[in-house]
């Protein structure tokens, strides 16, 4: 049985020289031994491993620390870089290979300084090709598969939102519908009261006119005076 390294992880990206402007298609694969290189321009295809102790080799060269290194490294030969910074290339072609350097720039202080630098050995480009097809297939159809499913959803909230505004709308109707009863109600209640208000109003005007008439008649009648008149005085007779 012949063992395969676990893949940890495969990236696919096109380096393109600072210089030449060469485009170098890299399939970087991490492994648990390290990292895995495949290299392809035009039809002809390189091949390498870089393993923990290379980069253990070329962390020490630029004086960090090797897990940084490779931090770096897998995110510049994937080019997926930082918003801070960039990534330069340098592909040139030798008689033993394919020499693919890389340098971090830093962009607020403008500066470069190299990370790596690797020798790809040239292979027959068919397994390599077909390799680099598959990979980039694969991240097609699963990326195929998330726009279907995001499309989905997005379908779905669309749906959501809809119906949410529809009862909103609904909602809304019904609260306006309830304050103009509300309204009508209140004004009724509000008419009665007015009414009731006006009633005893009148009720007290009357009643204070009354008291007040009375209270004049006891006031113009002289004290002690009786309406009967008196009897006729009787008259005296001698015998």
């Amino acid at each position: 049985m012949v063992h395969r390294p676990r893949t940890i992880f495969k990236v696919l990206s096109r380096l393109v020289d600072g210089d030449t402007g060469e485009r170098v298609y890299v399939l970087t694969g991490g492994e648990e031994a390290g990292l895995r290189l495949a290299a392809c321009v035009d039809s002809r295809t390189w091949t390498t491993l870089l393993t923990t102790a290379n980069l253990s080799g070329m962390a020490r060269q630029v004086g960090i620390d090797s897990e940084e290194f490779k931090q770096e490294s897998e995110r510049a030969l994937s080019g997926q870089p930082r918003a801070t910074e960039t990534f330069f290339y340098s592909v040139t072609h030798t008689s033993g290979g394919l020499q693919l350097s890389w340098k971090r720039h830093l962009l607020p202080d403008n500066v470069k300084f190299q990370l790596g630098s690797v020798l790809l050995r040239e292979e027959e480009a068919g397994p390599t090709h077909s390799m680099i097809l598959e990979h980039a297939v694969s991240t097609f159809l699963c990326l195929q598969n998330k726009i279907s499913e995001l499309q989905r959803v997005n379908l779905q909230l669309a749906q959501e939102q809809q119906t949410a505004l529809e009862r909103l709308e609904h909602a809304i109707r019904s609260k306006e519908q309830v304050e103009k009863e509300m309204y009508s109600k209140f004004k009724l209640v509000l008419n009665e009261k007015k009414n009731k208000i006006r009633r005893l109003m009148d009720g007290l005007v009357t009643s204070a006119a009354a008291t007040a008439l009375e209270d004049e008649v006891a006031t113009t009648s002289p004290a002690g005076h009786s309406s009967t008149p008196p009897p006729p005085p009787q008259s005296s007779k001698e015998y």
